[in-house]
């Protein structure tokens, strides 16, 4: 409820003009948005706001659609911060009020290309009043958007589909060339959406989730993505996928587009192989943003969402989890991260404590990255560099001092690490590997490893030794015992990658004692560099997943399904 007076928002007021230039400047062109939320409360107000859109005349002129679009984002932009830093909303509901505005706002610009197309006959709608039936041709919310869980000052990703087959295209002068004019229809509508003018902007809006952005028009046609999905689509594209959901136009067409991909999606066995893409993609965003500073040092420049402990980590977690068991188990297929965590939590996947931890901190590092866009509605999620700039920020999180805010961001810095960890990458005391030498000691073979990263080369030449004397019965045939001595470098290699190799190579070791038969998954590492990269990063990232591969061996298929 709103509070009685408007006195009381006061001290809101002061919040808003001592530490935000981006809120203070709306709340001086907005005024009665901010007595809207006092006087109504903010679940109606933004209601309020919302509503306006749905008086505009889609045929308007182009000028009047983007002075309404913008009008709109305005005013709900406020009334959604006083939401938030007055604690009247909490995350979800902040999120997806973010996520409705944007959903609302394409909704109209592309009911108004649409409507303008019809009535200068380039395409045959069968219901003018409301272009988006059967249309044909549908926006996508990709990310945060399909998630429902937009940031304050968010860019939405789109992928646009058009089905050139619908019934708006058979007549009309854009039947003879669809893909010309399903591209400008969505030049139009990213113009509309994000292009400054006098009044502002909406959204700045991304295309370049759809299938290789390089070589294909801004809109894709329907056949066309599902033959990209079905023969060329990779792992992170399916982790996208998890988010998909159609926001705008042809929702009917949305719907069976991402039924149809479901199975690219969704694997039916249990699928290790996104395991390794996923860890992979966090370590190559930490190499390429240097990243990797630790949390428990100086925090000045620090980056909330990509670095160590950041929200990435948290929602990483979740769809590496959910893409791993989601294929057997569709009640997982959820596209908000919190949700996720519960349900994964709910199935054993995750346990109650790392599930709490994560989503405590994930609600504290999404509050912060609020705050930090709140100051000039900049797409940022980094920390400022100057200690009077991090007091502010400490400020507007509503911290007595600056010293108390960076204790609290450290300690959910490292509870999400720290679950990060036990998710991916336990280590610990086990088993190794490694060549045979014709030196007893194995000295060379032995410095080899230390220079490898492995801390017991000793322990390591001692378990592949046993596997040469016939201890592993999946390596006891003279073949097996050949590939094996074929493939037991780069084993040794991909082994010495991972963040324990020591630990890695026990976990092959184990993986290794448990297969049946060693000539067939032996050529299957030779024969297929990915599966044995994958595997080991499975190994070295995922104990709870490697102890499923060993008591389960034949899922290893699941890690050249990709």
């Amino acid at each position: 409820m709103p509070p009685s007076d408007i006195a009381d928002a006061l001290p809101l007021l002061r919040c808003l003009g001592g530490n935000s230039p981006f809120l203070s400047s709306l709340a001086l062109r907005q005024p009665t948005a901010i007595r809207d939320v006092w006087t109504r409360g903010p679940d109606d107000a933004f209601a309020h706001v919302l509503s306006s859109l749905t008086h505009v005349n889609i045929l308007a002129k182009r000028a009047e659609i983007a002075a309404a679009l913008r009008q709109t984002k305005r005013e709900a932009a406020l009334v959604i911060a006083i939401a938030d830093i007055g604690g009247l909303w909490p995350l979800e509901t902040v999120t997806g009020a973010l996520s409705r505005l944007a959903e609302a706002t394409i909704g109209l610009a592309l009911r108004h290309l649409l409507g303008t197309a019809h009535a200068a006959h380039e395409i045959t709608l069968s219901d003018p009043e409301h272009p988006d039936t059967d249309c044909g041709f549908v926006a996508l919310g990709m990310g945060k958007l399909g998630a429902a869980e937009l940031n304050y000052s968010s860019d939405i990703d789109l992928i646009l589909i058009y089905d050139a087959s619908a019934p708006a295209y058979a007549s009309g002068r854009a039947a003879n060339n669809i893909g010309s004019f399903t591209s400008r229809l969505a030049r139009d509508l990213v113009t509309l959406m994000e292009a400054r003018d006098a009044n502002g902007y909406v959204f700045r809006t991304d295309l370049r989730l759809r299938p290789d952005p390089a070589a294909t028009p801004p809109a894709v046609a329907l056949q066309s993505a599902l033959t990209y999905y079905e023969s060329m689509g990779q792992n992170w594209e399916r982790t996208a996928m998890l988010k998909a959901r159609p926001v705008a136009g042809d929702l009917g067409l949305g719907q069976r587009f991402l039924h149809a991909i479901r199975p690219f999606v969704w694997r039916r066995g249990l699928d290790f192989a996104a395991v390794a893409d996923i860890h992979a993609m966090k370590r190559r965003i930490n190499a390429a943003k240097k990243l990797t500073r630790d949390p428990a040092g100086h925090l000045g420049g620090f980056n909330v969402k990509l670095g160590e402990g950041g929200i990435r980590e948290v929602e990483f977690i979740a769809q590496t989890l959910q893409v791993v068991w989601g294929g057997r188990d569709p009640s997982l297929r959820l596209r908000a991260t919190l949700p996720a965590l519960a349900r994964l939590t709910e199935k054993g996947h995750l346990s109650p404590t790392a599930s709490a931890r994560l989503s405590e901190s994930y609600r504290f590092l999404r509050q912060v990255e609020h705050r930090l866009q709140m100051v000039n509605d900049r797409q940022t999620h980094t920390l400022p560099e100057q200690e009077s700039d991090l007091a502010q920020i400490a400020c507007f999180m509503g911290y007595p001092d600056l010293a108390s805010f960076l204790f609290n961001l450290r300690w959910h810095l490292q509870q999400v690490r720290a679950s990060y960890h036990d998710v991916f990458e336990v280590t610990g005391a086990a088993p190794e590997l490694d060549f045979r030498g014709d030196d007893p000691d194995a000295s060379a073979t032995a410095d080899q490893l230390r220079d490898m990263g492995f801390t017991d080369p000793a322990r390591v030449i001692n378990c592949v030794r046993q596997w040469y004397a016939g201890r592993v019965r999946a390596l006891r045939s003279s073949r097996a015992q050949e590939l094996m001595n074929t493939v037991l470098p780069a084993v040794v290699a991909e082994l010495a990658k991972q963040p324990d190799p020591d630990e890695a190579f026990g976990r092959f070791d184990r993986f290794i004692s448990a297969l049946p038969a060693g000539v067939q998954p032996m050529s299957l590492f030779h024969h297929n560099p990915i599966l044995l990269e994958r595997l080991a990063a499975v190994l070295g990232a995922a104990p709870r997943l490697a102890d499923h591969l060993t008591r389960y061996p034949n899922a290893m298929e699941g890690l050249l399904s990709s």
